[in-house]
């Protein structure tokens, strides 16, 4: 497949996904789940510099207005960052979780080409992934599990990346996406330990020493 077109068609499946997500609005497939409020409201308290909690279930939960660790910080930070850049009103940070869908995307495509599929079996994969409904629905909803994704992805390539090279340190960087994305949600620790196992079966015991300095240091 030529380079344009190949550009073109990732082009296309990536605006494609995102008029999709527009056209759902914030109107969901499935009935919407009262959490998307509880995940909002403390990256805004972040970013108005009220710290990271909860107003809503102070009642409930006494103190957890000034403090919510019902949850790990990641993706509290990024949305924080991304509310003061936009809006935290429902389709605002909706739109952060569809940009971060599109981006996954193309991470999934740039992961089949480094594990060897053709251009057109990894256009392929990302159609497939694009047309799920429970990849549409994740990336119209406003929780944490697509940047997960995103930082997993990543975390993947850059390991694949440094397998290929004699330098422990190559394996700092896997490390961080590593720890970034078990912080934005614990469903990406099983990955990473069969990762880290990976490196204890090929004796890089370096590389592994690498990665955990980082797991630790966050």
């Amino acid at each position: 497949m030529q380079r344009h077109w190949l550009v073109i068609a990732l082009t296309s499946v990536s605006v494609g996904l995102l008029l999709m997500l527009n056209f759902y609005g914030t109107a969901l497939p499935l009935p919407m789940p009262p959490d998307e409020a509880i995940y909002i409201e403390p990256a805004k308290n972040l970013a108005e510099g009220k710290g990271m909690g909860v107003d809503a279930y102070d009642e409930l939960l006494p103190g957890i207005a000034q403090r919510a660790y019902f949850q790990v910080p990641v993706y509290f930070l990024a949305l924080s960052l991304w509310g003061k850049l936009f809006r935290f009103d429902l389709e605002g940070v909706r739109l952060f979780s569809r940009v971060l869908g599109v981006v996954g995307l193309l991470l999934l495509f740039a992961l089949a080409r480094q594990w060897g599929l053709t251009n057109g079996v990894s256009l392929l994969c990302v159609l497939w992934t694009a047309l799920d409904l429970t990849y549409q629905y994740n990336a119209n909803f406003a929780r944490m599990d697509t940047l997960c994704s995103v930082l997993l992805l990543t975390g993947l390539i850059c390991f694949n990346a440094a397998l290929s090279k004699n330098d422990a340190r190559w394996f700092l960087l896997p490390g961080v996406f590593a720890a970034s994305s078990v912080l934005t949600h614990p469903i990406a620790l099983p990955v990473f330990i069969v990762l880290a196992g990976t490196l204890g079966w090929q004796r890089r015991w370096k590389g592994l020493a690498c990665s955990f300095c980082l797991w630790r240091w966050a």
